[in-house]
């Protein structure tokens, strides 16, 4: 399943069709809208029963939600090639399935659709140029290759209460600060290389994200870019994301990963370290707080049936000294109950520490479904 899936992701990807889409499987409906024109109707539909239980403050929790990667519907346009130029556009809803509280936000939040992808792509023997609302460049293939996660629920965003962030209406974050960073949807520029012997890149500047202090303004955009190497049995990328504000705070980070395959085992695993990353999000921080992540993963397909196990930790270091660290395991078992449907068990423990005094524990069972068209 994984390197098929990763296959028909890169394949989507490279059309600029369901590029911002972090499912496991990717599933589309295309169809001819005459005169050369085709397009193509992407659905996904997903619903977890979690129940979590927290030791520190004796806690307990049960609740009906999205997973790490919600509910969304994407349509995708392509025009006929012209002169070996291929002009296509990509445009993406999402929404947990919390529809009656309203958070205000337009990012798929309870009540909420949120855009995630409004993106155009020309592309040619020179790459791919793409432009607009898209997926983010830095740490998305650690995020990707996270066979867990996706299309699982994964942690409740580094130490947070789940009763009160699934009260809020939102899912489960993945291995968020556990293993990789979000990698997010943001106004950005970007250029994707060709395949050359299996080795391409990315590299894209995005609307800077600015950390809200006084003196702190964010004029000049962000740069993300990565290098990926990918072959039947391996897959292997390294990325970085730079921003600096007008004060003394910044985003500066690598990440690096790789995955092995051989019959139906899997062994991935990543590495991210900088700053202004804080909690697995993009926020420029003062370069004195240093991040560092990084999760290990092996999962075994058998037929229909997947299993796997992955572990991973986060440590944030103020001028030399470690001030809150955590770890994330994880147990899982998918279902391909049918080619679009996905049954998805998943045990979790989630902890975390500050000045090495224990402040949460949390243990989590999910089980729920995921359904592609």
């Amino acid at each position: 399943m994984k390197a098929l899936s990763k296959s028909k992701l890169a394949a989507a990807m490279g059309a600029g069709f369901l590029a911002a889409s972090l499912s496991s499987t990717v599933s589309a409906q295309g169809f001819d809208m005459g005169n050369g024109w085709k397009g193509n109707v992407g659905l996904q539909l997903q619903t977890f029963v979690v129940s979590g239980d927290e030791s520190i403050s004796n806690a307990e929790a049960t609740r009906v939600m999205s997973g790490f990667d919600p509910s969304k519907l994407t349509i995708g346009v392509t025009a006929p090639e012209t002169d070996g130029v291929t002009v296509s556009g990509t445009y993406q809803l999402v929404s947990s399935i919390h529809g009656s509280q309203d958070s205000g936000k337009g990012d798929g939040s309870p009540g909420k659709f949120g855009v995630r992808v409004a993106e155009l792509a020309i592309a040619g023997d020179f790459g791919t140029v793409k432009a607009g609302r898209g997926w983010g460049i830095f740490s998305s293939s650690s995020l990707i290759h996270d066979s867990g996660s996706l299309p699982g629920v994964g942690g409740v965003c580094k130490g947070g209460d789940f009763g009160t962030v699934d009260g809020n209406g939102f899912g489960g974050c993945g291995r968020i600060g556990y293993g990789y960073q979000w990698t997010d949807f943001a106004p950005a520029v970007q250029y994707a290389s060709n395949n050359f012997g299996g080795v391409s890149f990315r590299v894209g500047l995005f609307d800077p994200i600015s950390s809200g202090a006084a003196g702190d303004s964010a004029e000049s955009p962000r740069f993300e870019g990565e290098v990926n190497f990918n072959s039947k049995a391996f897959d292997v990328w390294a990325s970085f994301a730079n921003q600096s504000t007008e004060g003394d705070e910044e985003i500066s980070a690598v990440d690096v990963g790789g995955e092995f395959r051989i019959a139906g085992l899997a062994l991935t695993a990543a590495y991210t370290k900088g700053t202004g990353i804080e909690g697995g999000f993009m926020s420029p921080n003062d370069p004195d707080l240093d991040t560092s992540f990084w999760y290990a993963e092996a999962d075994y397909k058998i037929g229909k049936l997947l299993i796997g196990a992955s572990y991973g930790e986060n440590e944030d270091e103020f001028s030399g000294t470690v001030v809150e660290e955590g770890a994330l395991t994880m147990f899982f078992v998918h279902y391909n109950l049918t080619p679009n449907t996905t049954l998805v068990l998943e045990i979790s423990n989630e902890e975390n520490e500050i000045l090495g005094t224990k402040t949460f524990d949390q243990d989590i069972i999910a089980l729920g479904a995921q359904v592609v068209f």
